[in-house]
């Protein structure tokens, strides 16, 4: 079983990052690994994506649903092979009206014994390049940072 938990502080205000994260549609522009996405039907507070994943020449289809709870928190599961668990978990904190404590907290757990020794080697790494590309994402669709106020 591969699980890691990502914390980090960015400037931007907790609505504009829980936007950027349910934006589903637009993953496959700056995520790795996440070659396509599309949305299939939504439910109230809730997002059926089917998204096509790749590393290398591995590549899979695979369905999720996302809860929604704006503005704090965004659930991602999948039970759909090569997983017998995929599980996202974002926490959006207001520090204040202009910075946000952002959690991510990512297990895995493959079919496959093999699949699964190759994920254990790197999901660290992984997981905290998913973070830092939402960071950038953030910073390409916000700004570099919030610019202090003037008195």
């Amino acid at each position: 079983m591969a699980e890691h938990s990502e914390t980090r502080r960015v400037p931007f205000a907790q609505q504009a990052l829980f936007d950027l994260v349910a934006d589903v549609e637009r993953y496959p522009e700056f995520l790795p690994h996440m070659l396509a996405t599309r949305v299939t039907r939504r439910d109230g507070n809730s997002v059926h994506v089917d998204m096509l994943l790749g590393m290398g020449i591995w590549r899979r289809r695979i369905a999720s649903v996302g809860i929604l709870q704006p503005p704090d928190r965004i659930d991602i599961t999948s039970e759909d092979p090569p997983f017998r668990q995929f599980a996202l978990h974002w926490r959006f904190r207001p520090v204040s009206t202009r910075a946000t404590e952002v959690e991510l907290r990512a297990k895995f757990v493959f079919r496959s014994k093999l699949y699964q020794r190759l994920l254990d080697a790197s999901f660290k790494t992984e997981v905290a390049a998913m973070v830092e590309a939402f960071e950038r994402r953030a910073r390409e669709v916000h700004g570099s940072e919030l610019k202090p106020r003037r008195a």
